[in-house]
């Protein structure tokens, strides 16, 4: 299967790709360590007698193929792996691809959906076997999890922000991030903690992240940021906020009130006008203002 691995050549390009992946990870660890690094980057095993964990052997990966992931699990965990690595290696496989070096947007796109489908399925079994044993095991990243981290790198790129993805493999995977939010406390999306910041105190900090982004992506969608521009990119951009919103306006349920803080987002932008009741609201609030994001 890594029988490339031998080839000189390759060795040679890879030995030199080597020196900005040592510069990432080096700080704290030991010469030793970082050739034990080193010596899986190149080879794809992991030398006898060497622990390297299941996230950092999937970001180093010569092979990062859906058949070289299960031939670097079989080869390389015979007796398995623990609880705890097991996530490990979940959240890479998911909201962590992007970070597997040698894996290709499209390639991104792929070994995500291979793992966790094409909508979020809370009995999902996890498709790789582990070392030479046949356990077949659940898929247990937590809903939240995936939807902050799309609803982050989604928000953070179409905004334009510098230390943002270029073009996320989420982008790819709207109708899978739409099937997400069925599946999160629907009592974090209430029209009240959406309108005032205020009325998030009693949130988790993760509940806060998805109130707040969920948000800026609905009001991005009626109303771009000025990253929605000619280039490449922002034309990138604007097709997927245009999609985000015409699979959003398909779908037959809500959790909590999303519906009703998609339509008050489109209000405050001058796209519907509000009805008597709302203007009531309105009248309530300050200047009939929301005190929203």
């Amino acid at each position: 299967m890594l029988e490339f691995t031998r080839d000189p050549e390759w060795q040679r390009k890879r030995e030199e790709s080597w020196k900005a992946v040592e510069e990432d990870i080096q700080e704290g660890l030991t010469r030793k360590r970082v050739n034990e690094f080193k010596s899986y980057y190149i080879t794809g095993l992991i030398p006898g007698g060497v622990k390297i964990g299941p996230g950092m052997a999937m970001r180093l990966l010569p092979d990062p193929s859906i058949e070289g992931i299960q031939y670097c699990l079989k080869i390389n965990y015979p007796d398995g792996l623990s609880a705890q690595d097991m996530v490990e290696l979940q959240r890479v496989l998911s909201i962590g691809v992007n970070g597997i070096r040698e894996l290709s947007r499209e390639g991104q796109v792929k070994v995500f959906r291979y793992v966790m489908g094409d909508a979020f399925d809370p009995h999902r079994d996890f498709p790789f076997k582990i070392g030479e044993g046949e356990e077949v095991y659940k898929v247990t990243v937590k809903p939240m999890y995936i939807l902050n981290g799309a609803l982050v790198s989604l928000v953070q790129w179409v905004e334009g922000l510098e230390y943002s993805d270029s073009f996320p493999f989420w982008a790819e995977l709207t109708k899978y991030i739409l099937s997400v939010f069925m599946h999160v406390n629907p009592n974090i999306f209430t029209f009240s903690a959406a309108v005032n910041i205020d009325n998030r105190k009693e949130y988790s900090r993760e509940e806060r992240t998805a109130i707040n982004y969920t948000w800026r992506l609905f009001r991005h969608c009626i109303s771009p940021p000025s990253s929605i521009d000619d280039s490449i990119e922002g034309q990138q951009r604007k097709r997927f906020l245009e999609e985000f919103r015409a699979e959003f306006e398909k779908l037959n349920e809500y959790p909590g009130e999303l519906e009703k803080i998609w339509r008050e987002i489109q209000i405050q932008e001058g796209v519907i006008k509000a009805g008597p009741a709302e203007n009531i609201w309105r009248k309530l609030a300050r200047k009939g203002v929301p005190g929203g994001q």
